[in-house]
């Protein structure tokens, strides 16, 4: 092992893992593995590299195939942009503006499938891809009669799995340990009897014990980052996340040092790789491996090589750390930053320090390491001024090197502990227009859309004006910019904005009902944010419930037949006058789509109008 490696590194396996054990021998029953569109096309998909890299060690023929890069490859950008996930999930927009697109390419690699005669193909499963990768297995079926068909990823993972009864087996959790004992009945002629194959959760696969990623039958010319694939140094997470259903299916163990550093050397010496994305939930879990197997790659003299991963803000990580991370090749850590409030990340189980956040993103910026960074607004319980601090930690933050953000709305997914205990986050166990609310309606679909509107319109401007800042022309949401207009002059640009602790943003005093007391007062973060930040301003900003529902999709817009529609306009001086009119218009039924069941609609009108002063506090 290597001296640096020995220094900092555990040197010897965890406790308590279950070795993945190869049989070599010749086998006859072939396999295929398939990644369909739509997913990242950054990098070589690793699930599939990793399970005929097993296939093929233990004597089975084997290919991967990734239509994913294919279609991009011949398609171009813009089906996959980030933006259009939803487009590629729902059923209506996939197979009338997507699929036409995608067919004609999807036929065409369905015959190199058929050509390798495959016995078992298997397919990894995300929201995005769900709809595709069940109408190719409808093909192939026709074609491959006698095929095993398997489903495995995360939508196996959180038993999502669109149309099941086209697979024979869906395999949820793990999947090496499951992946070959399937293929050994197979090749045995034995019958499988289950269709869901659980692994059990108490059971951690040991990563170390298994050959490396196969990515010689994947195009490495075709990804984004050029010649690149992945790895991974860990699984699992060591936080508990509320919002993460990874804290339900499977248990934390990493990797040591030295077989993460001879992995990247294999790649890096056969392949010619030279970008490594960890597929990991973090990096960092196990800070001291993370360290050693930096200081690996310096010492095997691998100067050329570049790597990014997600990443846990962590104050232990000081600037020496981030150097040592650095001088490896990292080019960008992945943060899930998710919010700006203390109490909305204590509520999420984070365990971060909102001032962790603030020095690591500092720290990177000395050092030249990039940041991507998510985000998610309407987590349960959060407050309008727990939004605003989110507001205001993105625009302190605004200067460091965050080359993107990713921002949301909460979702209350399954296999999460915010689903699984909905009574201690005050989840209603029903809907209202079609999507989550809580028991009291001051956290609907169309509060959820005022503060992402909201915060997407603060991103795409908080680096207009700067100088000298690497990605200080990057709007993140264009679709946006159609919604509104915002004037004001970058001379009165502060840099740093102080957290609002005592500001009331409950301005417009209403008794309607619980959803319009609250909705209405949903915009004024971003307006209070604004005046901190740009000074004087005058905004103009719609929210039509078409538009809405074409950028951000069904699942984060009320559908159904309710709708959520709103002309605001706000101006404000340099001494702080500011004059306000605002028209609401909620078409809304009651919670579960029944009018009366409180005894009232839950839709209303409103047209507001006032004068007022605020003060900005000098600094």
């Amino acid at each position: 092992m290597l001296s640096v490696v020995e220094e900092l590194s555990r040197g010897r396996p965890q406790k308590n893992l279950s070795s993945v054990i190869i049989h070599p021998t010749t086998r006859q029953t072939r396999v295929a593995m398939v990644m369909t569109p739509f997913w990242s096309v950054d990098i070589a998909p690793y699930n599939i590299a990793r399970l005929t890299a097993l296939a093929k060690a233990s004597g089975f023929a084997a290919c991967a195939y990734d239509l994913n890069v294919l279609c991009y490859s011949e398609l171009g950008e813009e089906l996959w942009s980030p933006y259009t996930d939803w487009k590629w999930d729902k059923e209506e927009p996939y197979w009338q503006d997507v699929h036409p697109v995608i067919e004609p390419l999807l036929l065409k690699y369905i015959d190199q499938i058929v050509e390798f005669a495959p016995d078992v193909v298997g397919f990894s499963l995300y929201y995005t891809n769900n709809n595709c990768a069940n109408w190719v297995v409808e093909r192939l079926r026709e074609r491959l009669p006698d095929a095993v068909f398997l489903a495995g990823g995360s939508q196996a993972i959180q038993e999502k799995v669109k149309r099941p009864e086209l697979y024979d087996h869906i395999v949820v959790g793990e999947g090496e340990l499951i992946f070959l004992d399937i293929l050994e009945k197979v090749e045995a002629g034995e019958t499988i009897p289950d269709h869901i194959l659980r692994h059990p959760k108490e059971q951690r696969i040991d990563l170390d014990s298994m050959p490396w990623p196969d990515y010689s039958d994947l195009p490495l010319e075709l990804y984004r980052l050029g010649t690149s694939v992945g790895s991974e140094i860990s699984r699992g997470c060591v936080a508990k996340c509320q919002f993460c259903s990874e804290t339900t299916f499977w248990r934390y163990r990493g990797r040591l040092a030295g077989n993460i550093v001879d992995e990247i050397e294999y790649q890096y010496k056969t392949f010619g790789v030279r970008t490594i994305w960890f597929i990991d939930s973090l990096v960092n879990g196990n800070l001291k491996e993370l360290r050693a197997f930096a200081r690996g790659v310096v010492e095997r003299g691998m100067h050329d090589l570049h790597w990014v991963g997600y990443c846990r803000n962590d104050d232990r990580m000081d600037i020496d750390y981030f150097r040592d991370l650095k001088a490896s090749g990292c080019n960008m850590l992945n943060f899930g930053v998710e919010s700006g409030s203390q109490r909305v990340l204590d509520i999420m189980k984070k365990n971060v320090k909102r001032e962790s956040v603030e020095q690591n993103l500092n720290d990177i910026t000395k050092v030249g390491i990039s940041a991507f960074t998510n985000w998610f607004v309407g987590f349960p319980g959060e407050t309008a001024k727990d939004f605003a601090d989110t507001m205001t930690l993105m625009w302190r933050t605004r200067r460091t090197n965050i080359a993107g953000y990713a921002v949301q709305t909460c979702n209350v997914l399954p296999d999460t502990p915010l689903s699984q205990e909905r009574e201690k986050f005050g989840i209603s166990h029903g809907h209202f227009g079609a999507l989550w609310t809580t028991e009291d309606h001051t956290n609907t679909a169309a509060h959820r859309l005022v503060r992402l509107k909201s915060v997407n319109i603060l991103m795409n401007h908080m680096r207009r004006h700067e100088q000298g800042i690497k990605y200080g022309q990057h709007i993140e949401r264009p679709g946006v910019e159609d919604h509104y207009t915002l004037a004001y002059s970058p001379a009165n640009i502060r840099p740093l904005i102080p957290y609002q602790e005592d500001f009331d943003y409950q301005i417009i005093k209403t008794t309607i009902n619980p959803v319009a007391d609250t909705l209405v007062n949903e915009i004024w973060p971003l307006l209070r944010i604004l005046w901190l930040a740009v000074g004087e301003f005058e905004l103009k900003l719609r929210f039509d419930h078409a538009e809405d529902l074409a950028e951000f999709g069904p699942v984060r817009v009320f559908h159904e037949g309710d709708e959520f529609n709103a002309d605001i306009w706000f101006k404000i001086n340099h001494r702080g006058d500011w004059h306000a009119k605002f028209e609401y218009d909620l078409k809304a039924r009651g919670p579960n789509g029944y009018p009366d069941l409180d005894g009232f609609h839950y839709g209303f009108r409103l047209g507001w109008e006032k004068r007022d002063n605020w003060s900005r506090p000098v600094g």
